[in-house]
């Protein structure tokens, strides 16, 4: 899911910094939209644009493969 709208998500956020000139970016999700959040805060916080990326999820799979839920729980 998230592959399909990334590049839309990182152009509109490129345009919000250029107008806003905001810092500090907030990702927020509920349930499925909070394993989307997880997911989008790899690509969105790798690209450098806001000098904090910070997220909070409620009630949110968890989200990664076998070995990284096998270590870190």
């Amino acid at each position: 899911m998230w592959e399909t709208i990334k590049s839309d998500v990182i152009e509109d956020l490129v345009e919000m910094k250029k107008y806003t000139g905001l810092e500090t970016l907030y990702i927020t999700g509920i349930s499925m939209g909070g394993g989307l959040s997880v997911i989008s805060y790899i690509d969105i916080n790798h690209l450098g644009l806001f000098k904090e990326v910070k997220i909070t999820t409620f009630g949110a799979p968890r989200v990664g493969n076998k070995y990284w839920a096998a270590h870190f729980d």
